[in-house]
């Protein structure tokens, strides 16, 4: 739950920023909206968690896409401690 949070809060660092500097239009303390940086830094936080996951997904075999039916059904497969792979992956295509 901490990684998600922890997540949320360094992807709202563009918004963040886009908001202050709107404030300070407002207040009269600048005179355009800073756009360009707050844009390019969540491009390239986008990439770099685009390589990560990837990262992850070819070296640990992590899915790079979550769902609830894969990771309840891999969480039934390790629990009963199945030896067999294709046992886990026919359960997995039932469940």
């Amino acid at each position: 739950m901490l990684f998600v949070m922890v997540t949320i809060l360094i992807f709202s660092i563009p918004f963040i920023w886009v908001v202050w500097t709107l404030m300070d239009v407002k207040s009269g303390k600048r005179k355009k909206i800073v756009w360009k940086s707050p844009v390019i830094l969540l491009i390239i936080l986008v990439f770099g968690s685009i390589f990560i996951h990837i990262y992850l997904f070819k070296m640990y075999g992590f899915p790079i896409f979550l769902t609830k039916l894969v990771y309840l059904a891999s969480k039934k497969c390790m629990k009963w401690h199945l030896k067999m792979h294709a046992t886990c992956r026919l359960q997995l295509l039932l469940y």
